[in-house]
């Protein structure tokens, strides 16, 4: 019994975290975990840390986690818009040049206007709407944001566009 003894007390010291930087960790692990204080406590308490130690470890992983929080919103909307920008050229230039993925395309528009906050004044899509300026509001909405053309054509220009390309598609698709 007493090896028995040996080995458990080594495989519960070799467990246990022995410098600030591993009960910093640990408490970190176990509170972004969802595991209240009171439980981080216990359980670098049962690790043979100090009361101190315990409390200091606890304000540090609070700290890190909320550093880990703040962070730069102009920096990362920054990398969004570059990533979407990024997938939406692959989109485009997916299959040949006169079949790009236009659904892709558009999907990923979609995602970039509600991301920069360009959708907001933009006609709901599922309400029906009321008035032929509501409808053509609602094409333009769709078609635009394709930049098949320059944006100052007017909309029946790029309804035209548009169509020309899914006719295209649509020809090159029953030919194959």
């Amino acid at each position: 019994m007493g090896k028995s003894a040996s080995r458990s007390a080594k495989a519960k010291s070799s467990d246990a975290p022995t410098t600030s930087t591993d009960l910093v960790a640990r408490a970190v692990f176990l509170l972004t975990n969802g595991v209240g204080s009171a439980r981080v406590e216990a359980e670098l308490e049962s690790k043979g840390a100090s009361r101190e130690a315990i409390e200091q470890a606890i304000r540090t992983a609070l700290e890190k986690i909320r550093n880990a929080a703040d962070v730069d919103r102009t920096a990362e909307v920054g990398k969004a818009v570059q990533r979407l920008n990024s997938m939406f050229a692959a989109a485009m230039a997916s299959g040949d040049a006169r079949s790009p993925d236009l659904r892709t395309a558009l999907q990923i528009q979609r995602e970039l206007s509600k991301l920069l906050g360009l959708a907001v004044d933009s006609p709901d899509p599922l309400r029906p709407a009321r008035s032929s300026e509501d409808r053509l509001a609602l094409v333009e909405s769709y078609l635009k944001p394709l930049g098949l053309i320059d944006q100052h054509y007017p909309i029946e220009e790029h309804a035209r566009v548009a169509a020309d390309i899914i006719r295209t598609q649509h020809l090159a698709v029953r030919a194959e």
